[in-house]
């Protein structure tokens, strides 16, 4: 019995031609049939299956590994040329890593170096050389990963009684959003009355695919908002920015002491009070000149302004006390109400 090997193995999809010289069978063979041939082929692989399979369109942005089974052994060292094995993403290509090929399953695996992008479509596509000299066309198969949709907020969209005590804004999505979007400048706007504000405490769980932030300085009262989210959040095949409007409430004056038209207030009063319906700007009420009292007219030194923002209340105190016989009027200026 004769044994031999090619140096490299066998090809796929390839014709082989063995011929052995006549003289191993003495030179009445030579004379007579000549040397000893016989013709061979390999199969041309084809592919199998693969994950995600062709055609998906609801793949997981978070799966990790591709794959790709053949239903024979490929030509492992073209496999592993670089450009032999592409993932592009709208077209254009994107880097893999972790390209590995078991020769007994005949399953290639590899990875995006960067993940999957959500509302992203994607291709793979593998050299035909790596099935042979006879191989046609290279290995191709197609998959999408879904657009994100925004499935609730907080504040709830149109929602108009948003109290000012409101730390944080969330936005949740049925799934995985492009996080490395979040990041860049002004694709994460929310506008008071048109006019961008500024944001701190930016969070996204993953987990639970819910974003989270705050406005810096909290949400003011009286004034209507917006949250703009930018597509790129949620791929290319998104659509428009993601977007929802809220109010806080204009406060309205619940109640007063003394009261308004008591003509029978006492002087003995150590404080003014008024106390609001919904929360107002703490902050108007310290600056100067927009809580005054009048005494027949004449503007009156206040002391002890305070807000206490859990009853919506203010206090404050004449300097000197309330004067008999005096007619006094209290004004707030209307910025503290938005």
């Amino acid at each position: 019995m004769l044994r031999f090997e090619l140096e490299g193995g066998l090809k796929p999809g390839a014709n082989y031609q063995v011929s052995l010289s006549g003289v191993f069978g003495g030179p009445l063979r030579v004379l007579s049939e000549g040397n000893y041939e016989w013709e061979f082929s390999t199969p041309i692989p084809q592919l199998s299956s693969s994950v995600p399979i062709d055609g998906a369109e609801d793949v997981d942005a978070s799966l990790s590994t591709i794959t790709a089974v053949f239903s024979s052994p490929v030509d492992l060292e073209t496999l592993l040329k670089p450009g032999s094995v592409q993932l592009l993403a709208g077209g254009a290509s994107v880097a893999v890593v972790g390209l590995e090929f078991n020769q007994e399953t005949r399953m290639l695996r590899f990875e995006a170096e960067d993940g999957l992008e959500p509302g992203t479509n994607y291709a793979v596509r593998i050299a035909a050389e790596i099935g042979g000299v006879q191989r046609v066309g290279d290995y191709m198969w197609q998959f999408k990963t879904p657009v994100p949709e925004l499935v609730s907020t907080m504040p709830n969209n149109g929602d108009p009684e948003v109290t000012t005590t409101q730390v944080q804004i969330e936005a949740t999505f049925d799934q995985a959003i492009a996080y490395g979007a979040l990041l860049e400048t002004d694709n994460i706007q929310l506008l008071a009355s048109g006019v961008p504000v500024i944001l701190s405490g930016l969070i996204y769980d993953g987990g639970n695919q819910t974003l989270r932030f705050e406005p810096v300085g909290g949400l003011r009262a009286g004034t209507s908002y917006e949250v703009r989210i930018s597509s790129a959040v949620g791929g290319p095949r998104r659509n428009g920015d993601y977007t929802w409007k809220f109010s806080t409430p204009v406060p309205e004056l619940r109640s007063t002491e003394p009261r308004d038209g008591d003509l029978e207030a006492q002087i003995a009063t150590d404080a003014i009070v008024a106390v609001f319906d919904h929360g107002v700007n703490a902050d108007v009420l310290s600056q100067s000149d927009n809580v005054r009292l009048l005494g027949a007219g004449d503007p009156i030194s206040l002391e002890g302004v305070d807000y206490n923002g859990d009853t919506r209340t203010l206090r404050f105190s004449p300097s000197g006390g309330l004067r008999a016989g005096t007619p006094y009027e209290v004004r707030i200026a209307s910025a503290v109400g938005g």
